[in-house]
Order: C-alpha cells, then sequence, then structure tokens
C-alpha cells in the first residue's frame, strides 16, 4: 500500500507517469521504458516518475531510478506550509 508520505492517508491516486531522460541518452529518444519522455534527470540513466495525490490535497512523486545495478527508490514533495509560512 502506498501511503502519503505528509499525512500517511491510505487515499492516493495516481496523476500521471513518465519517462525522465539520463545523460546518456540520446536528446533526440522520446520514449524510455516504453512510456513518453516528461523530463530529464541528472543521472546517467532514463528514470520512471509516478505524479501522485491523496485525497487530503497533498502532491508528491515517486522516482524510481536505477544507478550500478541498483534501483533506488524516492519521493520528492514539498513540505506543506501554514498560513503564517512556517512548515508544519
Amino acid at each position: 500500500m502506498v501511503l502519503c508520505p505528509v499525512c500517511a492517508f491510505e487515499y492516493v491516486h495516481v496523476r500521471r507517469v513518465f519517462a525522465l531522460r539520463g545523460t546518456d541518452s540520446p536528446p533526440t529518444e522520446t520514449v524510455a521504458y516504453s512510456t513518453a519522455i516528461g523530463g530529464t534527470t541528472a543521472e546517467r540513466l532514463d528514470a520512471l516518475q509516478i505524479d501522485l495525490w491523496c485525497e487530503q490535497n497533498h502532491e508528491w512523486s515517486v522516482i524510481l531510478q536505477p544507478r550500478k545495478g541498483v534501483l533506488e527508490y524516492r519521493a520528492e514533495y514539498e513540505q506543506p506550509k501554514r498560513v503564517d509560512g512556517s512548515v508544519r
């Protein structure tokens, strides 16, 4: 089960899925992992990005990045801010 990294809510939805072009891929390439390329990564190898949202209105991305034979998984999101600008 995937939980929201901000609030741990379990009602999570996929917004979009796309590939990230690695630095070793030709710039003319439009597809990686049978998925349209929608961005770039600073890593050598192509990656996959899954944009998600939860029903508490938080958004984040899960990135699957191969590196030296290991598949790394990371979540990227902005920490929500209070009305006064402080972080929750």
